[in-house]
């Protein structure tokens, strides 16, 4: 793979999105959807504000926040808004971004070399109107730079998704919603993950509930008999 110095990555995003972006409708971002029945439940409003971080914490790759990221990405950019993926560490498969229903014509990822240059790429990125959701993986977040990430995406009015390690539970977050995701055994052919809600802007923290995902046909849904609990997140984390 051959690097591009700091200046040549961003003018290829910009250059990139721009040419993405003369086919993007003018539509109301006022408000997201985020296209699954349990989040929606715990927001005020019932879908998120337009410029909007959205944390989610699991202790592992593989746990199932990337699969719920990628969900929510896809409603996110419906209205044929850009999705964009910043990878430094190359997490990303794009396969399995297909199999959930990403459009590749509508997405760009982006191979940093470094971390400065992932959060360049990032705010950039989000800070773009065109861009409907940004998906990133921060290990390590300071505050001045989550403060820069709220700021643009509230520039945006995109979604702004974050990976991060469950042990990034007791640091300061400028996340509209944070929540936690741990894998559930299940004897079901799809699989199960509980989400532990953190923090909510206007709502309730401390609930808890659990998500199925059917890697088949790309759903996300609430498997049945399944009901919404109040448990506190933090103990659905331990039991993970």
């Amino acid at each position: 793979m051959a690097w591009l110095s700091r200046a040549e990555l961003l003018n290829d995003l910009r250059d990139r999105i721009r040419r993405l972006e003369d086919h993007a409708p003018t539509v109301d971002r006022s408000r997201i959807d985020l296209g699954t029945p349990a989040l929606e439940d715990w927001l005020p409003d019932g879908r998120l504000a337009a410029g909007s971080l959205v944390e989610l914490l699991s202790s592992a790759d593989g746990a199932g926040a990337l699969t719920l990221a990628l969900f929510m990405s896809r409603h996110a950019c419906r209205q044929r808004k850009v999705f964009v993926v910043v990878d430094h560490q190359g997490r990303f498969y794009p396969p399995a971004a297909v199999r959930l229903g990403i459009d590749l014509d509508r997405l760009i990822v982006v191979h940093p070399r470094t971390p400065q240059d992932a959060a360049l790429a990032v705010d950039q990125s989000l800070r773009t109107a065109a861009v409907g959701s940004v998906l990133c993986w921060q290990d390590r977040l300071t505050t001045p730079a989550f403060r820069r990430l709220q700021l643009a995406a509230e520039i945006g009015g995109g979604l702004g998704l974050l990976l991060r390690p469950s042990t990034a539970q007791r640091a300061p977050s400028f996340a509209a919603l944070r929540v936690l995701v741990t894998p559930v055994a299940s004897t079901e052919a799809a699989r199960r993950i509980r989400l532990g809600l953190l923090r909510c802007r206007g709502g309730k923290t401390g609930q808890s509930t659990i998500l199925e995902i059917d890697d088949a046909t790309g759903n996300v849904r609430i498997p049945p008999h399944v009901v919404t609990a109040t448990s506190g997140a933090r103990s659905a984390g331990a039991s993970g």
